[in-house]
């Protein structure tokens, strides 16, 4: 009972529910609690006199300390600030739950005359416990994309207003210079109250979408604005002989784009260091010429990525398709695809050897684009008259078999192991095997000098 704390407003609700959390959890929960209020405590005694009440510590002690809430709508999700653990029923019991009784500091005593050694240890039920929960880390949970694609940020918005990291905290919203209705616009409280991840995991999220924080708002910047950014610093690049760095390209193109602009393609589709050369291009094209380091400033795997949904987004042959109710997907001709894909990738590149063989077989450039696209085609030797969809795995529902269902939708055949794993993988905890769960969905086939593959299980 001593990790069990109750609010003033406990006994206005009707459904308890008790977590057994493990106690190495339990112990990181006490203690990040600790550090919390000791910190609190030093910064209030720094800079006042022995003798002078301190404002920062007497507003410590009134303002909770938050460290773990639950929440989600199919399961309960339980966060402290950086880790999410999905809750569930594990048995019964009888069990009461009761609490130390006190009156309360706005309600008079019960009995003026009666004794404080005894109403003092008086205990009181709170309530009858029938269900117990145990917790199971889980990876975050979220919809982040779904929830900021009506309110991209465009470039007019920008020159009306200030943006800012999204580390920084948020703002109060107010209004905008433009009178624009920003009742659908969402603060960083509101996404963390509505996706299922802790605070911090969200962050991480939202720092590898490039999102940006504009007049107290969580925004993304517009696709078609950051994809042609992406391909001007491209194409300037793959012109000039020497390595630029990012402050040269901003102040080249601070005449076209704002900063912000050139800060979010960094962002999204730079290097994580300078140091790092081409993202480990050497292990994506182990054979022939490597590229110039100019490109170190890139991810190439995310240029790629990036590349490869302009071309979706923009191509006049591209259709969109409601391929579940809620779910929509962007189509094209894989011949139609490939050739547009191919055209704005810088030329450079493709006198690598490494993208010289995707001309024979495209299968080898389409690992880049896993778990972002689905392609059918009606012969697994070739892909002529094959199909292709733009689906990223963050706009397909959030549980397995849903998800499966789409997948075997769009491609009937047998899906090769590791392009199914790229989609299935990120909902799996860490104590989840793919091999183990995917059979509940699928049927393993194995044959020998050939990949692992899987068919739909319902057909």
């Amino acid at each position: 009972m001593e990790s069990i704390f109750l609010t003033p407003e406990f006994d206005q609700y009707e459904n308890y529910r008790l977590l057994k959390v493990d106690g190495s959890w339990l112990n990181h929960l006490k203690v990040n609690r600790h550090t919390l209020s000791s910190k609190s405590v030093s910064v209030g005694k720094r800079h006042r006199r022995p003798s002078e009440p301190s404002e920062k510590e007497g507003e410590a002690k009134k303002k909770p300390q938050m460290i773990l809430w639950a929440k989600g709508d199919r399961s309960l999700i339980a966060c402290d600030t950086a880790h999410t653990r999905i809750v569930r029923r594990v048995e019964y019991s009888n069990s009461i739950l009761v609490a130390q009784r006190r009156d309360g500091p706005v309600k008079p005593a019960v009995v003026a005359s009666a004794d404080p050694s005894q109403t003092s240890h008086a205990s009181v039920v709170v309530a009858s416990l029938s269900q117990i929960f145990e917790t199971r880390a889980i990876p975050p949970q979220h919809r982040t994309h779904a929830l900021l694609a009506n309110s991209l940020l465009t470039l007019e918005e920008i020159e009306m207003g200030t943006e800012e990291s999204i580390d920084r905290e948020v703002p109060t919203a107010g209004e905008t210079s433009s009178g624009k209705n920003v009742g659908q616009h969402l603060t960083f409280v509101d996404l963390v109250r509505a996706n299922d991840c802790s605070p911090m995991e969200l962050v991480t999220a939202l720092r590898a979408m490039g999102a940006v924080v504009h007049r107290g708002y969580v925004r993304l910047l517009d696709r078609k604005i950051l994809c042609e950014a992406l391909e001007a610093v491209l194409t300037y690049v793959d012109a000039e002989d020497e390595a630029p760095t990012w402050d040269q390209l901003a102040d080249y193109f601070s005449s076209v784009y704002l900063p912000i602009v050139l800060q979010v393609v960094r962002t999204v589709y730079g290097a994580p260091t300078a140091t790092i050369p081409s993202d480990a291009i050497e292990d994506i094209f182990s054979e022939g010429p490597l590229l110039n380091d100019k490109w170190s400033l890139f991810s190439i795997p995310k240029v790629l990525l990036g590349l490869a949904g302009h071309v979706f987004e923009v191509d006049p042959s591209a259709s969109l398709e409601e391929v579940q109710p809620g779910v929509l997907a962007i189509r094209m001709t894989f011949e139609s695809f490939w050739d547009a894909w191919r055209r704005r990738i810088p030329a450079e590149w493709l006198k690598c050897d490494g993208f010289l063989s995707w001309g024979d077989d495209p299968t080898e450039a389409l690992t880049f684009l896993r778990a972002h696209i689905v392609c059918y085609q009606s012969s697994l030797s070739t892909y002529r008259d094959a199909k292709i969809w733009w689906l990223p795995e963050y706009l397909l529902p959030q549980r397995i078999k849903a998800r499966v269902d789409i997948l075997f939708k769009l491609s009937p055949q047998k899906w090769d192991a590791e392009c199914i794993r790229a989609f299935i993988e990120p909902l799996l905890s860490t104590d989840e095997s793919f091999s183990n769960i995917i059979v509940r969905y699928a049927r393993e086939y194995r044959i020998p000098g050939e990949p692992l593959r899987y068919s739909h299980l319902a057909t």
